[in-house]
């Protein structure tokens, strides 16, 4: 019993940082500033997989535990034992949809740096031979960085 109060022990303050670490990342993505923000990425990815393996361990020990101690005990350090892997669950969520974001914000920031390449004459394919699908063309650009300048992303 003494390894799985150590566990989770351990699983708790993990989570904590997790959490904390969240956090942190939520403000940077919410302010604009994205100082640290990789290697906290990496930070909160090593800690969960951290928190991920003292939870298979704290399962384990659990059934181990169940075999030896009286019901009521083990009743008690099974709902432990699922919360922390609740938790788990929860927080790898958490980065998965923060990073999914980052995703998104990355795309976006490479075609709006496409778009405008595009409108300065710098790269991109070229309307030569005129005709209603060079204007259409042309117009989809023009449109498309309207909205991008409109939503406050012009460069």
């Amino acid at each position: 019993m003494a390894d799985l109060t150590t566990l989770h022990k351990s699983a708790r303050t993990l989570i904590l940082s997790l959490r904390e670490g969240m956090e942190q990342l939520e403000r940077a993505e919410t302010g604009g500033t994205f100082v640290h923000e990789s290697s906290l990425k990496k930070t909160q990815t090593q800690r969960l997989a951290d928190l991920q393996s003292i939870s298979e361990r704290m399962d384990s020990a659990w059934r181990m535990q169940s075999m030896r101690e009286s019901a009521a005990k083990c009743d008690v350090w099974r709902r432990k034992v699922e919360q922390v892997s609740e938790e788990v669950m929860f927080l790898q969520q958490a980065l998965d949809k923060h990073l999914q974001r980052e995703g998104r914000r990355n795309a976006e920031a490479r075609e709006r740096a496409e778009l405008l390449s595009r409108r300065s004459g710098q790269a991109g394919p070229s309307y030569a031979g005129g005709g209603w699908g060079a204007r259409f063309c042309a117009f989809a650009d023009w449109l498309a960085i309207k909205n991008v300048e409109a939503q406050g992303w012009g460069l």
